[in-house]
């Protein structure tokens, strides 16, 4: 594969909501936002996923490096305060739900 299609590969996956929300759960159970303790699990968890959000960041549009991963990590966290504020309506009804509106 070459590195233009990688590239490209990378800026379509950055575009979907699904797969920022996927990164979004590795942050979050690799621990990466948590205060670090000693425990080399963790830490190898860690760099795990920084690892992963380092490859990721190939597919922004910054050329610098650094501004590439920070770009993905803002796009990552945005997605998890939206996809958080997003309530699923509930399939089922109170008993004193009404069905004409006035509650």
């Amino acid at each position: 594969m070459s590195e233009r299609s990688e590239k490209s590969d990378l800026a379509d996956l950055l575009s979907r909501p699904q797969f920022l929300r996927l990164l979004g759960r590795v942050v979050q159970t690799s621990g990466m936002l948590a205060p670090s303790v000693p425990d080399p699990r963790g830490e190898g968890r860690r760099n795990l996923a920084l690892d992963i959000l380092r490859d990721v960041a190939r597919g922004q549009p910054h050329t610098d490096p650094e501004q590439a991963f920070a770009a993905t990590v803002i796009q990552v966290l945005a997605e998890q305060v939206q996809s958080a504020g997003e309530e699923k309506p509930s399939a089922r009804r109170g008993r004193y739900d009404s069905d004409d509106g006035n509650d």
